[in-house]
């Protein structure tokens, strides 16, 4: 399998997946 993670935040964005980048930037960043 390829690099999963960094085709998928490509495809997310180039799409302009705001669910998907919403869901990343909260796993990413923790809960203050």
């Amino acid at each position: 399998m390829r690099d999963c993670d960094d085709e998928t935040l490509l495809v997310a964005y180039g799409q302009g997946d705001m669910r998907a980048a919403r869901t990343l930037t909260l796993r990413l960043t923790p809960v203050a």
